[in-house]
């Protein structure tokens, strides 16, 4: 789709105006300007292009609850997208991203970000000013280390952060829902709601038994007399498990 046809279906959503506008799988490099004029827009779809960038317009779609900009070579985000005050979901994964910009902080509302399967190396402590973010996709990124700060955020039910760089989490963060294929090294106490640990730990605390939630932990062989000493575990060998967890990830991408 060229710029003519793009700036004629924007014109005509502004003139209608539209609540949802769907410009996703066009291959569309550049979005107009104009497109800030859409004033009613409530959901706006971008995703499975080949954006590098946004323009800073998109700050002015004060309406826009739902942003779709998955699925493209972005590098950078506007920090005008600071100015979505009613913005609920941001989804921004399978792009070229390295950082969030800080100002993400004055999205209040937000309730939902997806940022899997990007190049981020941090995250901004500011993100613990999302008090009503339920859902947080971090995975398949270049992260070592997560916020501690991020327990603060209280209405958090979802935190993917599997297929980074991690090799250890903060005590701090005890409501991961999933939390597999890392490097861990180190298992912090007092995490007691871990749906799932398929990483390389080698050592495990004594008070991991009170981990009621725990489906499967994956350690090495070595350390299995040890861990079958613990009770309430069902425990597999990593290395023997390591095939299903790469076919995991070929899966997810």
């Amino acid at each position: 789709m060229n710029q003519q046809e793009v700036l004629k279906i924007i014109r005509k959503a502004i003139k209608n105006k539209d609540t949802e506008l769907d410009l996703s799988d066009n291959n569309l490099t550049i979005i107009p300007s104009e497109i800030g004029e859409l004033n009613n827009l409530e959901i706006l779809y971008l995703s499975y292009n080949n954006l590098i960038t946004i323009p800073s317009e998109i700050g002015r779609l004060k309406s826009l609850k739902a942003l779709y900009l998955g699925y493209n070579k972005l590098i950078t985000i506007p920090k005008e997208i600071a100015e979505l005050k009613n913005l609920k979901g941001l989804f921004l994964n399978n792009n070229n991203l390295t950082t969030i910009p800080s100002e993400i902080k004055e999205l209040k509302n937000l309730e939902i970000i997806y940022l899997g399967y990007n190049k981020l190396i941090s995250i901004p402590k500011e993100i613990i000013e999302l008090k009503n973010l339920r859902v947080l996709f971090l995975n398949h990124n270049n992260l070592t280390t997560i916020p501690s700060e991020i327990e603060e955020l209280k209405n958090l039910e979802i935190l993917y952060i599997n297929n980074n760089n991690l090799t250890d989490i903060p005590k701090e963060i005890r409501e991961l829902k999933n939390l597999d294929c890392n490097n861990f090294t180190t298992f912090p106490l007092g995490i007691s709601n871990l749906s799932s640990l398929q990483n390389n730990l080698t050592s495990v605390p004594k008070k991991t038994v009170n981990l009621e939630k725990l489906h499967n932990l994956f350690v090495p062989l070595f350390i299995i007399i040890f861990i079958l000493s613990l009770l309430g575990l069902k425990i597999y060998n990593n290395y023997a498990n390591k095939k299903s967890c790469e076919l995991k990830n070929q899966n997810n991408k």
